[in-house]
């Protein structure tokens, strides 16, 4: 999971903290900061690079096996496709 989002900003505490109040087993989430063209976390995982904040709202990107599913700036609808996975 990949989330785009100003670190500080209320919406990317929100799914953060949405994420934290839940034990998903063997997810790993990542935090690429918005507002750098290439953050620090782009370099060890490449994927991020593409991976961009909708309209300046935190947006969650769900991926397993390699795909991602479309992008989603709700903290619920975030949760609902973590659950399909």
């Amino acid at each position: 999971m990949v989330i785009a989002g100003e670190p500080a900003s209320a919406d990317t505490r929100e799914m953060l903290h949405k994420l934290r109040e839940r034990f998903i087993s063997n997810m790993v989430v990542l935090l690429r900061p918005a507002g750098l063209a290439e953050p620090p976390i782009a370099r060890i995982a490449w994927f991020t690079r593409q991976q961009r904040a909708i309209d300046g709202v935190a947006t969650a990107y769900v991926c397993t096996d390699h795909a991602c599913r479309a992008p989603t700036t709700d903290a619920e609808q975030m949760l609902r496709l973590l659950s399909d996975r």
